[in-house]
């Protein structure tokens, strides 16, 4: 009976529930890049992430040193 109980909420689960992913490509931050340089985009991404909430997120291109990335 407990089993059957616990597969119940896994798929009512599974069938109610959205999880949010997001992945973002930081790229490589070059002064060759101009107007395009992260200096100039991390804003958008920041604001993005707070519009859309993920549950998870996924960065390539990211440099070693999350504060580069996620400080302002």
């Amino acid at each position: 009976m407990r089993a059957l109980f616990v597969a119940i909420s896994l798929i009512s689960f599974a069938l109610y529930s959205q999880v949010k992913v997001m992945t973002y490509n930081i790229r490589l931050d070059l002064v060759s890049d101009g107007e395009n340089r992260w200096d100039n985009r991390k804003d958008m991404m920041a604001s993005q992430i707070l519009f859309y909430e993920p549950d998870f997120m996924g960065v390539q291109e990211a440099p070693a040193e999350p504060d580069a990335v996620f400080s302002r």
